[in-house]
């Protein structure tokens, strides 16, 4: 297993740290644990393949934990040299569909529909995440 935090940090501006975003491999699948503000760019610093992972988990709605998930839908959208084919799975809790519905009703439909498929997966209060994507190889 590698966990890779790629921030730690608050809404705070800390030139020294970004907010939270843990990249977990274990085994043949990756995930990304939380997308807050300065994910993106740590995601490039640690030299991720951050244009493949195959899973999102969303801890809670703190921005600090979320704010920069309408960015990365936008990198994988536009940022790649070749179009994104590796469908998303998104796990969250429970209000996770409607906040992706009323980015996109904010955004635009390009944050649901952004050229490859996304899913949506909504956990109930102590639930566990299961059938994470495999990494696919590449």
């Amino acid at each position: 297993m590698r966990l890779v935090t790629v921030g730690t940090g608050t809404v705070v501006p800390d030139a020294a740290r970004g907010s939270a975003c843990h990249w977990i491999e274990g085994g043949a699948t990756t995930a990304l644990f939380d997308c807050g503000a300065g994910a993106l760019q740590g995601l490039a610093r640690y030299r991720l393949d951050w244009g493949r992972f195959p899973n999102l988990v969303i801890s809670h709605f703190h921005a600090d934990h979320i704010g920069a998930i309408p960015s990365l839908i936008f990198a994988l959208r536009h940022g790649l040299a070749e179009p994104r084919t590796v469908p998303l799975d998104i796990w969250g809790p429970v209000g996770t569909e409607a906040l992706f519905e009323s980015w996109a009703a904010a955004l635009g439909q390009w944050l649901v529909e952004p050229g490859f498929d996304v899913a949506v997966h909504e956990l109930e209060p102590g639930a566990t995440v299961e059938g994470l994507r495999r990494m696919a190889a590449g």
